[in-house]
C-alpha cells in the first residue's frame, strides 16, 4: 500500500491579506486628517447654529427653504438627503418654534418664516466673519473643493457599501 504524504492531508496556511502600499498608507492618513478637520468644522458649525437656537442639520433644512420656491416637506427630503420621516419631524419641530410657515393648507409647501429668515441671517452672518477672519481659503476654492470632495465621498460610500453588502 502506498503511503500517503503528510503534506497532501495538512490543511494549507491561510494566506494573508496583501499589505498595503505606502501609498495606500498615506492615502488613509490624509483621509484621516480629512475627517479629524471636517469633525472640527462641525462642532464650529454647531457653535454658531447655537447663535439661531437651532441644530446645524435645522439651519441646512432652513436653508433648502430660503429664497427657493416653496417646498413640500419630501421635496425638502430629496434636496438635504434625509429621510421623509427625519424632514417630517424637523419641519413639525421648527414649525412648532415659529420658524417655519406653511405657504398654502392647498398645496402642504413649506417656506421660512420672519423668524426662520432672521436665524439664517444671524448663522450665515457667522460664518462668514468666521470665514473673513480665517482668510485660508478663498470662497471659489472652497465650492470647487466641496464639489470634488462630494463626489469622492459618495465614491467611497457606494465601495463600502458594496463591500458590506452580503453576499448573494
Amino acid at each position: 500500500m502506498p503511503r500517503r504524504s503528510r503534506a497532501a492531508t495538512k490543511p494549507s496556511a491561510p494566506t494573508s491579506p496583501p499589505s498595503p502600499s505606502e501609498a495606500d498608507v498615506s492615502g488613509m492618513a490624509d483621509l484621516a486628517g480629512l475627517l479629524v478637520t471636517a469633525n472640527r468644522i462641525g462642532e464650529r458649525l454647531q457653535r454658531l447654529a447655537s447663535l439661531a437656537e437651532v441644530s446645524v442639520a435645522d439651519w441646512l433644512l432652513m436653508r433648502s427653504l430660503d429664497g427657493a420656491e416653496p417646498l413640500t416637506k419630501a421635496a425638502v427630503a430629496r434636496k438635504i438627503g434625509v429621510s421623509r420621516q427625519r424632514a417630517h419631524q424637523q419641519v413639525n419641530q421648527l414649525q412648532r418654534r415659529g420658524l417655519i410657515n406653511p405657504s398654502s393648507e392647498a398645496d402642504r409647501a413649506l417656506a421660512l418664516s420672519p423668524e426662520g429668515e432672521a436665524a439664517i441671517r444671524l448663522i450665515e452672518d457667522e460664518v462668514a466673519a468666521a470665514l473673513a477672519v480665517d482668510g485660508a481659503v478663498r470662497a471659489e476654492d472652497l465650492k470647487a473643493a466641496r464639489r470634488r470632495t462630494v463626489l469622492v465621498l459618495r465614491s467611497l460610500n457606494a465601495a463600502l457599501a458594496a463591500k458590506d453588502a452580503p453576499a448573494a
